[in-house]
């Protein structure tokens, strides 16, 4: 994926930032873990084994040239909005999930069975 230098700057902040944006830290900062595990749970979308250390190589490779990266980042972004966790949850959905998960539990009889 290569990106000329005049357009570098309209890239990073139109397109690129928002993709980020999705995986900051309580500090405001972009995480590198998570955007590594993202790139390659992406990659690995089309039925690819990708090592974790080979995820930058890999990504690289797949999107060298040809790319139209406006469709590429959208995609990206996307993708981003739909697997991320969210950052903070209520404690009222934290108290009731548990109550669900409780119900779920093997060891306790229920209606699904």
């Amino acid at each position: 994926m290569h990106v000329s230098n005049d357009e570098q700057d309209e890239f990073d902040t139109g397109l690129w930032a928002p993709l980020e944006s999705q995986f900051v830290n309580e500090k405001d900062e972009v995480n590198p873990k998570l955007v590594s595990a993202f790139f390659r749970d992406f990659l690995m979308t089309s039925g690819d084994h990708i090592a974790p250390a080979d995820t930058f190589e890999s990504f690289e490779s797949r999107y060298k040239g040809g790319v139209d990266l406006r469709q590429l980042t959208d995609q990206l972004t996307a993708s981003a909005a739909q697997t991320t966790r969210p950052r903070k949850v209520s404690p009222i959905w934290r108290r009731g999930l548990r109550r669900t998960m409780r119900w779920f539990r093997p060891s306790q009889p229920h209606g699904l069975v």
